[in-house]
């Protein structure tokens, strides 16, 4: 195999492993983002109504 030849299998591989990764990180991201949204708007809404910090929102 000439060096060709594998620098386009390198750049074929590399190229398909990163469109992978992006699409499966949507995925991802649309699962985890109400976790990561939750603990937040609770913090925002005690500040809002001023309820302490240990309060169960």
């Amino acid at each position: 195999m000439d060096i060709g030849r594998y620098m386009l299998c390198a750049f074929v591989g590399l190229t398909s492993g990163i469109v992978f990764l992006v699409l499966s990180s949507r995925q991802l991201f649309r699962i985890f983002l109400p976790l990561i949204t939750v603990p937040l708007m609770a913090q925002i809404l005690r500040r809002i109504f001023g309820l302490p910090s240990n309060t169960p929102a």
